[in-house]
């Protein structure tokens, strides 16, 4: 049995030691954000949610909150409190939170205690966590940053996972970045994926300087943070240099090879193939208007010729056809554009390995 069942405001505590939340909001507020540690055990369905608050509104609290009783009670009532229970005695410091820190956290808190189970909840709930880690967000610039930038392909962000000071934008919006970058499963809400990056610079705040990839405005359909943003244009930046070959080589493990296999285990042979023919073509498709339309018809070619060759035989020799102009006309030319115009900031170049040695003295 836990022995506090007060509201607890120490949220930074709560996110640089990871507590565990129960989330008990409706299920489509959590998919609207949350945090990284919580789960979703709602003490309310959306329907009920919608119920409770539309009598609320026209009938006043009292009224809302038996409904409330009526609609979670009986069998409906003991399997939230039997699924509080398992996580609690799995994560005993767990902390309750709804989205305000008002009634349906208290709920749950007296539920619990009928079973001698005692829990904090956050004060404020939801909404005071979350304006928590908006303000972390924007003190960011306050703290020293590394760019990594460098050509498609040239394993930036493996580069990066060698290092506890990187803050994986990537990971974090489950996104590579590119038109080609979306993964099987969904990107998460706009506000969900800015509590995992605050999580991460609070969690890494002592170390005395964060790496970055290198990355535009949007990572697929998340955006970085404002405050964010203008930190890592103002930032020093390293360029990781290497050749065409081993770039489409990394390039092609992970298109080609990683996403047919993921999209067939996820889906099954036939309609994962199915769809990894989507994932690429779509991609492709992404392009056209600034590849211009002659050279989207002929990389599309190369592209429909490719999928056959690797469903026939498992290559994809035609594949590095399609990629290769896709680099070297589109790609690189916009990275050296892009480049050119923050070149002031760039305190090192080198391959692969070179730049690992100078991030791994810099920091």
């Amino acid at each position: 049995m836990t022995t506090s069942n007060q509201d607890v405001e120490d949220y930074h505590s709560l996110i640089l030691n990871g507590a565990p939340f129960i989330d008990v909001r409706a299920p489509i507020e959590f998919s609207t954000g949350h945090l990284p540690t919580s789960i979703n055990l709602p003490i309310l369905s959306d329907e009920e949610r919608v119920a409770v608050g539309t009598c609320y509104k026209q009938k006043g609290r009292d009224k809302a909150v038996q409904l409330g009783h009526q609609l979670v009670s009986g069998e409906n009532r003991d399997h939230k409190i039997v699924a509080w229970q398992k996580f609690y005695q799995q994560n005993p410091d767990a902390v309750i939170y709804c989205a305000r820190g008002g009634m349906r956290s208290k709920l749950t808190q007296s539920w619990l205690k009928e079973i001698d189970i005692e829990l904090p909840r956050v004060h404020l709930g939801y909404k005071g966590l979350r304006n928590y880690l908006l303000s972390v967000l924007e003190d960011v610039e306050q703290h020293p940053m590394l760019i990594v930038s460098g050509d498609t392909g040239t394993g930036k962000t493996e580069l990066l996972q060698n290092f506890d000071a990187m803050i994986d934008l990537e990971g974090l919006a489950n996104h590579h970045g590119s038109a080609f970058g979306k993964n099987i499963t969904a990107q998460p809400a706009q506000a969900t994926f800015e509590n995992a990056l605050a999580v991460n610079f609070v969690r890494k705040n002592h170390l005395p300087v964060w790496l970055l990839e290198d990355e535009s405005r949007n990572i697929g359909k998340v955006h970085l943070p404002e405050a964010l943003y203008i930190a890592m244009g103002k930032a020093p930046i390293v360029v990781v240099e290497e050749a065409l070959e081993p770039r489409l080589e990394r390039i092609s493990e992970l298109y080609f090879v990683e996403m047919s296999q993921k999209y067939r285990e996820v889906y099954g042979e036939e309609l994962g193939w199915d769809k990894y023919c989507d994932y690429l073509k779509q991609g492709l498709f992404a392009l056209r208007k600034r590849l211009g339309l002659g050279r989207y018809a002929v990389l599309q070619q190369i592209l429909e010729d490719g999928l056959i060759q690797q469903a026939l035989t498992g290559k994809i020799n035609l594949h590095l056809d399609w990629l290769s102009i896709l680099l070297t006309e589109y790609y690189d030319p916009m990275y050296d554009y892009q480049l050119n115009k923050k070149k002031e900031r760039v305190v090192f170049r080198g391959d692969y390995s070179s730049v690992q040695d100078f991030i791994r003295h810099y920091s």
